[in-house]
């Protein structure tokens, strides 16, 4: 499924019934190219033996992947933990505290690039936007990535979901 995935991302002009990875090499083998793998640790051992093929016949080939655990495959380079952000947990913030806390300063300032009459001057609206830190553990994509859905979404309902979902 990743090579298929793959082969169709890259264009590399591969038929669904044919063999992905010999095809694959045939293509990045003269390339000096990057592939990125994105959210690997749901395909893991796919994600680890498509790798393993293609750095083994592909000189100048590099692969980045992202997951949250090791590829494991031979070469791994580097294992980079998200860095977070300070975040209060332990009670609500009074609206002239809500700047102080790195999460929250990001989270507020990116809802308000899509959102400019979000007030965080409003209490529920402090707590909400500090839920929503804490339940994404400081981490700066989730926290833009949940600014941008505050178009779409009230706070409470972002917050909820962020609550009762087990899997984030």
């Amino acid at each position: 499924m990743v090579a298929q995935t793959v082969a169709r991302s890259s264009r590399s002009r591969s038929r669904p019934a044919q063999i992905q990875s010999p095809l694959l090499v045939n293509f990045f083998r003269p390339r000096q190219i990057l592939l990125i793998l994105d959210n690997c640790e749901h395909l893991l051992a796919s994600c680890a033996t498509l790798s393993a093929a293609l750095l083994r016949q592909c000189a100048h080939l590099q692969i980045l992947t992202t997951s949250r655990e090791p590829v494991g495959v031979a070469g791994e380079l580097h294992l980079a933990r998200p860095r977070r952000l300070q975040c209060q947990t332990d009670e609500p913030l009074a609206a002239a505290e809500l700047r102080q806390y790195a999460a929250v300063e990001l989270f507020v300032t990116r809802v308000q690039a899509t959102l400019p009459h979000f007030a965080t001057d409003r209490r529920e609206c402090t707590n909400r936007s500090v839920r929503i830190c804490a339940r994404l553990d400081g981490i700066p994509l989730a926290l833009e990535l949940a600014a941008g859905r505050a178009r779409a979404l009230p706070l409470d309902i972002i917050a909820d979901r962020l609550t009762t979902d087990s899997t984030c």
